[in-house]
Formats: structure tokens, sequence, C-alpha cells
């Protein structure tokens, strides 16, 4: 009867530590990063967790357009009245690459922003990386840019500010994305 009992624990233990060493934080792979089009987008907005997300609607909550080197990119999260909005808008995309957000004035456009909405009370507040500077205040990633596929994913971050509320900064980190072009 011992025996039975230690040869069962063993074999809890190794498919244990099967399933744990094969587990996706273990693999740089995985790690919700994906190539394929997913329709997604995360990243953490002043440390808080935030994804596109909008239940029930048959739009896709992340996806972008690309036309003539110039590359949008938009995610949205809908929670009841709310809506959260990062959206990326990039000139000469050459294709994957390191490209700096909010170094100096791209025709008056922010490069990338985030945007509150209260449908509610029909107030807006809007935050995006800074027009004047020439100091990059972000970084977008493109690890892939697949034109044939429709697919444009990589990685971001930015710090982004309010002409409405000047001193407030919103930090914008481990971002990701892998969305369809439209």
């Amino acid at each position: 009867m011992f025996t039975k009992i230690n040869f069962s624990a063993l074999i809890i233990l190794v498919l244990s530590f099967l399933v744990l060493s094969c587990s996706k934080s273990d693999n740089p792979a995985s790690d919700d990063n994906t190539q394929s089009g997913a329709g997604t987008m995360s990243c953490k907005i002043d440390g808080v967790a935030w994804s596109a997300s909008i239940p029930g609607s048959p739009i896709p909550s992340a996806y972008a357009y690309f036309s003539n080197q110039a590359l949008v990119i938009i995610g949205t999260q809908m929670k009841g009245t709310d809506l959260i909005v990062i959206t990326f808008q990039l000139t000469n995309v050459q294709g994957a690459g390191e490209y700096d957000l909010g170094a100096g004035v791209q025709n008056g456009i922010r490069m990338a922003t985030v945007t509150y909405t209260n449908n509610s009370t029909s107030s807006q507040e809007s935050y995006g990386t800074d027009l004047n500077t020439q100091e990059p205040e972000g970084e977008i990633n493109i690890t892939k840019l697949d034109l044939t596929n429709k697919i444009v994913s990589g990685t971001f971050y930015f710090k982004a500010t309010s002409d409405a509320k000047p001193g407030v900064v919103k930090n914008v980190t481990e971002g990701k994305f892998d969305v369809k072009l439209q």
C-alpha cells in the first residue's frame, strides 16, 4: 500500500513538473504576443492593466490602416459608457523596426494618444506625445509588417501629456499589439 501511494505521488509530481515547465511564462515566444493578426492590443496605463475590448461588437477592438508609408493603429476598450482609445499615427514607415514617438512635429499630429470618453456625461480627455519636443517620448517597435497577409504586430511604450491639464502625465508601458490591416 505504501508503495502504491508513493508511486502515485511520484507520477503526480512528474506530471506537475512537465505541465509547469511547458507553461507560457517560460516560453518568451508565446507570452500572448502573437504575430497572427489576432486583433489584440494591451498595455499598462499608469500601472493599471488595459486591453482593447468592445463586448458584443462586430467591429474589431484593435486594428490598423497602412497607406503610402503611413500607419495608424487603434485599440478601443469599452466598459459601460466609458471608452479608452489608444491611437498611433506614424509616417514614413518602411517596415519592421523601431520608431520614436513624439520626436518633433509630424504635421501637427500627436504620434501617440490616449483618449478617455464618458458617453453618459459627454466628457472627453486626451493625452498625447508632446508636439514641441525634439526628444523621443516613447517608442513603437514593429516586429512584423506583413502587407500580403495584412498583419502588423509589435510592442510600445510612451509618455503622454494634456494641454488642458498641464503637469499631468500618463505613462503607457508594457504595450503590445497584433492587429489586422484594414
